[in-house]
């Protein structure tokens, strides 16, 4: 797949997913918020465990979608992650970072601040897409520190 293939895939998902969170925050129960956070507690490991990270990370983009309640935008976002797992299982996955992106946007959803969990998702899928086509992506040059 190539960068440009990949940021048609990720301009497309920032269209959908931040319309998808505009929702959770406007339909989100209390038992919607412990789900996500049970997510969120399942991928705290290191990134030893890549297939199990990507999946989590799989999992609580469609439980956002279920919150939703939009099973259209759900069945989209299934065929963009399909597309893409192979880009996110080959390279380096931002595990910490995914977490603390997630974690963030639940309290955001929490909070029915919408504002912010539109800026917040927009900021993950940027942040994804950068660390999938920057210097870590599959078939980058390794560059290596000296010190």
């Amino acid at each position: 797949m190539s960068t440009d293939d990949l940021r048609e895939i990720y301009q497309f998902r920032e269209a959908l997913e931040v319309q998808l969170v505009r929702l959770v925050v406007q339909r989100a129960t209390p038992a919607d918020i412990a789900d996500l956070e049970d997510l969120l507690n399942t991928n705290e490991m290191g990134p030893e465990e890549l297939d199990s990270s990507v999946a989590t990370g799989s999992r609580f983009h469609r439980a956002l979608a279920r919150i939703a309640g939009n099973r259209r935008i759900a069945d989209t976002l299934l065929n963009l992650e399909n597309a893409t797992l192979r880009a996110r299982v080959l390279g380096t996955v931002r595990v910490r970072e995914t977490r603390e992106e997630h974690a963030a946007l639940v309290e955001a959803i929490r909070l029915h601040n919408m504002q912010q969990a539109e800026e917040l998702m927009r900021d993950h899928l940027e942040q994804a897409f950068e660390y999938l086509t920057g210097p870590y992506a599959v078939g980058a040059p390794v560059v290596r520190d000296t010190v």
